[in-house]
């Protein structure tokens, strides 16, 4: 049996490997994935079908080792391909929220995946030989699946190796967003006076124009730094001596906006 699935396994890897040479696209590669991943599945439930496995170590070794290597591929696009199909608004909001998703199932079967991460035996017994039904009344599912390619846990090992692989790709998402987004702020530099930019961070964090008011003062100097590519210093000093002008009005650079504003919309009212 371990021949058989090796052939099935690396015949798999190799359709895949030219699926994702064909396209960079994850709504296209997951969903031809998942069907080529189900088409190996299939032919692995039919060897078993007619398969009589010669020791509980081998059936154990199939359902703890062997299976998952395919289901976990399943789950795995599955998962990408839902998340890539479900994508409303934010971006970054859309993908950490799957990742506090992944976080939860984690929490959740925190013990088998505990079990798991320290390769522990003494329960194999219970999870992975076949129609061990007290242990599957406390597994989800598998009452509702073939019994001669089910166990109570080899879905768990399955999921388990999907979403360490899922938590990847989510990570990388997120990463290649925030990139993308500091690489597009780079482009601009404040090139207006410091003070200038000070008086605008104070007007905001006034307004309560960032997070529903809860953004710091810090936060929002941080983000404008980060935004124009510039350093705002001791800004809390430069304040300071923006409240104690006397040549020009403390919002002089707001009354400059407003003023060019104003000539800019009174202009295109005239066209």
């Amino acid at each position: 049996m371990k021949t058989v699935a090796s052939t099935l396994l690396a015949d798999l890897n190799q359709q895949l490997a030219v699926i994702h040479d064909q396209t960079i696209k994850p709504v296209k590669y997951s969903k031809q994935a998942i069907r080529v991943v189900v088409e190996a599945i299939e032919k692995l439930k039919v060897a078993i079908s007619e398969y009589n496995f010669k020791s509980q170590k081998e059936e154990i070794e199939f359902f703890k080792k062997i299976k998952p290597k395919f289901t976990a591929k399943l789950s795995y696009y599955t998962q990408i391909y839902q998340i890539e199909t479900g994508k409303t608004g934010n971006k970054n909001k859309h993908y950490k929220h799957h990742l506090k998703k992944l976080n939860k199932w984690h929490k959740k079967n925190n013990h088998i995946c505990q079990y798991l991460k320290a390769k522990n035996t003494f329960a194999d017994n219970l999870y992975f030989l076949r129609n061990n039904f007290e242990c599957q009344l406390s597994a989800n599912n598998n009452l509702l699946q073939e019994a001669f390619f089910t166990t109570a846990h080899d879905q768990t090992v399955a999921l388990y190796k999907a979403n360490k692989a899922l938590k990847k790709y989510l990570e990388s998402k997120l990463n290649n967003t925030k990139q993308h987004w500091q690489s597009s702020a780079n482009c601009l530099t404040w090139t207006a006076p410091k003070v200038a930019l000070i008086e605008l961070l104070y007007a905001l964090h006034s307004a309560q124009a960032f997070n529903n008011g809860d953004a710091s003062l810090n936060q929002i100097a941080q983000t404008l730094e980060t935004v124009f590519n510039t350093k705002l210093g001791q800004y809390h000093r430069s304040y300071y001596e923006i409240c104690a002008r006397k040549t020009i009005e403390p919002t002089h650079f707001l009354n400059t906006l407003k003023e060019k504003l104003t000539i800019r919309i009174f202009e295109t009212d005239a066209k």
